[in-house]
């Protein structure tokens, strides 16, 4: 059996901002801002997922939460950016995808306001942007 090329090390909340103002409507817009950091000395990574959730009426846009989340993955031997395979960027975005789901819908929910329930998503178009906005320290 093959050695796992990156293992799921950490993850954590820095940002979490949330505002009701009023009841949002249902109609959802969800962005991300993905950007990675891969430090040679260690073969660790860490992805820095923004995600804004806003709502829309009337052709008013308001966002209603802002979280970030930082997750942190380890490399067996990658002692190099260009070392990291490309099938890592977009699976890496879906590995934390289902905490950020989680806290969302619990920060919702700890508002005592309808839950936000984000559905699942093929976040795939998301790895370009990731590997563009990555660093190597």
């Amino acid at each position: 059996m093959e050695k796992a090329v990156f293992s799921f090390c950490n993850y954590y909340f820095t940002k979490a901002k949330i505002e009701f103002l009023e009841q949002p409507e249902n109609d959802y817009r969800v962005n991300f801002i993905p950007k990675g950091e891969f430090c040679k000395e260690d073969s660790m990574f860490k992805l820095n997922l923004g995600v804004i959730v806003s709502s829309h009426k009337d052709d008013l846009e308001t966002n209603i939460i802002e979280i970030e989340c930082y997750a942190e993955f380890k490399f067996s031997e990658k002692k190099n950016l260009c070392d990291i395979p490309d099938f890592f960027f977009p699976n890496s975005i879906a590995i934390i995808f289902p905490y950020i789901r989680a806290f969302i819908s619990t920060l919702s929910l700890q508002a005592n306001r309808c839950p936000i329930i984000l559905p699942t998503m093929n976040l795939t178009s998301l790895q370009e942007e990731l590997k563009n906005n990555t660093i190597e320290k």
